[in-house]
């Protein structure tokens, strides 16, 4: 894989299955909130399996961060990501687009689909921007969330939890359907139930935003 080697200089457990792991940022490595980059494990037989994540740290930070959850039930690369340890290596690609702010509006994040969205939210807060931001989390239990105090400074009353899917009923409470830009991000399934729902609420398709974590 053609890219940076960076080292891991921290791993510290969020939930039972995902952790952050702070990278060190390579001299003039650039990037956007909201954007992915794909991420290799320097081990052999491994440096070619890559896979998209999320900055989660704003571009400003010192070092990177990426939130990842690993799938202990099969083999693959989540695996050896929760086996990493400090000062490994990575492989480091160059940033893609995958999310970009367009302005206030309802952020509705599956699980880990919070990734991009924790950059977008922190740059905003350290800019000084107003925010007017809305976060709806879904996740499976309500020991799967993390940075939760964080999350609650950063949106104040605007940041809430579901535990299972989404419903329109919970979207009506919190969309602005005239205003709002609406920033959807999580598994295929719960992306596809989101636009739908959205859309029948009134939100024009350009400025309903999607991507798959």
């Amino acid at each position: 894989m053609e890219g940076h080697v960076a080292k891991i200089v921290s791993v510290t457990k969020l939930t039972h299955n995902i952790k952050s792991f702070k990278i060190e940022k390579p001299v003039g490595f650039e990037f956007e909130p909201g954007q992915a980059v794909d991420l290799a494990i320097n081990r052999p037989r491994w440096e070619s399996e890559a896979r998209p994540f999320s900055f989660t740290n704003t571009p400003s930070d010192h070092d990177l961060e990426f939130v990842i959850k690993s799938y202990r039930d099969h083999p693959g690369v989540t695996n050896l990501f929760d086996a990493l340890k400090r000062d490994e290596t990575i492989f480091l690609g160059k940033a893609f687009s995958s999310y970009s702010y367009k302005g206030p509006g309802l952020f509705l994040a599956g699980g880990t689909g919070i990734t991009p969205f924790l950059s977008i939210l922190r740059q905003l807060n350290r800019s000084g921007r107003p925010l007017g931001n809305r976060l709806l989390w879904a996740t499976v239990t309500e020991h799967d969330t993390f940075y939760e105090k964080e999350l609650g400074d950063l949106l104040d009353s605007g940041y809430s939890t579901v535990v299972g899917p989404i419903k329109q009923s919970a979207l009506r409470k919190v969309l602005k359907p005239d205003t709002d830009w609406v920033y959807i991000c999580g598994p295929e399934k719960f992306v596809a139930a989101q636009v739908q729902m959205v859309t029948e609420l009134g939100v024009p398709s350009e400025k309903i935003l999607v991507a798959e974590e």
